[in-house]
């Protein structure tokens, strides 16, 4: 079907008169009818009518863009050259549980944000208060320097790992990568929290923690898959290294 140009689109007003011509059209056509029949017959055509004029887009829709997208820019990472398939592996099931973990665990104290990221897309979008964000990436951030300090005791004599890129990419790529995860990561969060969604329930966090694995997995290689900026500042502060650190705040 092809699309309506704008100027042959009817303006309000054309539109009601057509609604009252149609009206006047199915009184017509029902007129040889008995009564009861009739008004039976009337009143069904109008439903269908109003039912077909009344729809709205489907939000659906966009979920499914989306998704499409999200699944075009996965698929697309995996044809490129990576690190050790099953190094990979193991650290994308850490993460996944780990954070599935948190979040649950966390989830009726204080949501469950543990990134800096989300913390900052439920402020915006006014479910939480400046001031209780700010607390919450002081937390964060304070809480992610601890982690790393705590490994660092732990492997004496070895280095600590940070996030960095592949050689192959430049820090403006690298942003474009990480914001993408972390837009999904978030876009997860929010449907996992949907109070219209109530068959997730528990299963909200493994929901979650899911995403964030397999964005590891398919961004591993590249930019590390941190989506989180509070764990690429901790790692950076106890390594002494801040080398790229601006891609892990830029992109999320």
């Amino acid at each position: 079907m092809l699309p309506v140009p704008p100027m042959m689109r009817p303006t309000p007003n054309q539109a009601k008169l057509a609604a009252i011509a149609v009206d006047l059209n199915i009184r017509l056509r029902l007129a040889d009818m008995p009564g009861a029949m009739q008004e039976r017959a009337f009143r069904c055509t109008r439903a269908v009518l109003d039912a077909n004029l009344e729809k709205k887009p489907n939000p659906t829709h966009v979920a499914m863009c989306l998704k499409k997208v999200s699944n075009a820019h996965t698929n697309t990472k995996k044809l490129m050259p990576g690190a050790d398939p099953s190094n990979l592996v193991i650290v994308a099931i850490a993460n996944a549980f780990a954070l599935s973990s948190a979040v649950y665990i966390a989830a009726n104290v204080s949501s469950g944000h543990v990134n800096p990221a989300v913390t900052f897309s439920l402020a915006v979008g006014g479910h939480i208060n400046v001031p209780t964000a700010i607390f919450y990436w002081i937390s964060q951030m304070l809480a992610s320097v601890m982690a790393c300090l705590l490994l660092r005791v732990a492997i004496v004599g070895q280095s600590l790992p940070t996030y960095t890129i592949a050689a192959e990419m430049t820090g403006f790529g690298a942003s474009v990568f990480e914001g993408v995860l972390t837009f999904g990561l978030v876009y997860t969060v929010y449907a996992a929290g949907d109070p219209r969604c109530s068959l997730l329930g528990a299963t909200g966090p493994l929901a979650i923690g899911l995403m964030a694995g397999a964005n590891v997995l398919a961004a591993g290689p590249f930019s590390g898959g941190s989506m989180n900026p509070a764990c690429a500042f901790g790692s950076a502060i106890i390594a002494g290294s801040f080398k790229n650190q601006a891609v892990y705040w830029v992109g999320p």
